[in-house]
């Protein structure tokens, strides 16, 4: 039997997950629950987007990388 929810791999995917769960806010944005799941969606996101740009400026500042470092 197939899981009813599969996981989210990349963060582009999970970033289209919170676009696809942002297009219920006019139905449901007076709902608590929906409102605290939407904040933490985001807030979650743009946790792993900032890991990820940390990690490539630590590597780029290590390597002396300046044209990696400009692009992080």
């Amino acid at each position: 039997m197939e899981p009813a929810v599969t996981a989210v791999d990349s963060l582009a995917e999970r970033f289209a997950a919170v676009g696809t769960f942002l297009q219920m806010a006019d139905s449901l944005h007076d709902n608590a629950n929906y409102q605290y799941d939407a904040v933490d969606l985001i807030r979650q996101c743009l946790s792993d987007l900032s890991r990820d740009a940390y990690a490539d400026i630590q590597q780029a500042w290590a390597g002396r990388d300046r044209a990696a470092f400009d692009r992080s």
